[in-house]
């Protein structure tokens, strides 16, 4: 089945009906332009193998103050490879939303993209397996990304990629999204995090850094075998941009860059392994930069190279070769 929508402004609720349609792949596509409009999609009980948007079509609302919700929670659907494959929101002030419960599998956001300015995106994959997010994209400024997969195995994030100045500012003063600028939680076995880059300068939320959310590039580990080859974070630019890595589990990995060359100034980086057989690289190019490292556990492995003046290096290691 396919279902089509396309409107100017308004609010639009679709049911994906597994229960009805299972595994016929179903496709929904939906158009909104304009100003305050909100979509919400749920995915009811079945089989599966429905999609929202495609590459070529893909889920749009272009304005500003737009909403999009997807979420399979309400219908109690476990499901499998259950799809957003493309969503985008063009403008400001835009909001984007997804979960995914129930123990459902192979469940992929496969390309999410907001252009515009104080915009903020929450995928939550919780309690399933394989789950993955594919490419996300924010480009412009005072932007907000939290990413939470918790299961068994697999959880995946591909490329995450945040574009402007002053990410992290706090769009209001509680719930999950504040002081956010890009948050990732995994927690379970062979989580990767291929590639999270934010580019641009002032990349550094609120003064303080012992509250989770102030923190703009902050990356949560949980279990085994994170990182696989290596998990990468990236910030690129100066004034303060930080980057936080927490690992707890063994077999950990993960690969850090600051910088684009010696004009890159005051970047930051934090990372903390405990258990064993940890593994972290850390890079930084420019001036007046800081990396601390922290491993605690057995067959742990830092390897830092800073290029610039003025630069801090610290590895506090503490358990056996």
């Amino acid at each position: 089945m396919k279902l089509k929508i396309a409107l100017a402004t308004a609010t639009t609720m679709a049911l994906v009906m597994g229960s009805a349609y299972a595994n016929n792949g179903n496709t929904l596509y939906i158009e909104q332009i304009g100003t305050g409009n909100t979509s919400l999609v749920h995915q009811s009980n079945g089989g599966g193998n429905n999609d929202v948007g495609t590459l070529s079509d893909p889920i749009t609302q272009q304005g500003n103050s737009n909403n999009f919700v997807y979420s399979n929670a309400d219908a109690n659907a476990s499901g499998t490879n259950n799809d957003l494959v493309k969503g985008e929101q063009v403008g400001d002030s835009n909001v984007m939303i997804t979960s995914t419960w129930n123990g459902a599998v192979n469940n992929v956001i496969q390309d999410a993209q907001q252009i515009g300015s104080s915009n903020q995106a929450r995928f939550s994959i919780n309690g399933a397996d394989n789950g993955g997010i594919g490419t996300s994209l924010q480009q412009g400024n005072n932007n907000h990304l939290l990413i939470e997969q918790s299961g068994t195995n697999g959880n995946t994030v591909t490329s995450v990629t945040t574009i402007g100045d002053n990410n992290g500012l706090a769009p209001d003063g509680n719930g999950a999204m504040r002081r956010v600028g890009t948050l990732i939680r995994q927690s379970g076995s062979g989580n990767t995090v291929s590639n999270s880059y934010i580019e641009g300068d002032n990349n550094t939320g609120p003064a303080g850094n012992s509250n989770t959310y102030r923190n703009v590039h902050r990356i949560e580990q949980t279990g085994t075998n994170n990182g696989q080859i290596a998990s990468r974070a990236v910030t690129r630019g100066s004034n303060g941009n930080k980057i936080w890595v927490f690992q707890n589990g063994s077999s950990n990995q993960f690969d850090l860059e600051q910088g684009i060359d010696d004009t890159s100034t005051q970047n930051f980086t934090t990372v903390t392994q405990s258990g064993s057989s940890n593994d972290v690289t850390g890079r930084q190019a420019g001036s007046q930069n800081t990396i601390t490292s922290t491993q605690t556990g057995d067959f742990n492995h830092a390897n830092i190279v800073q290029t610039g003046d003025g630069n801090t290096a610290t590895a506090n290691i503490t358990g056996n070769s």
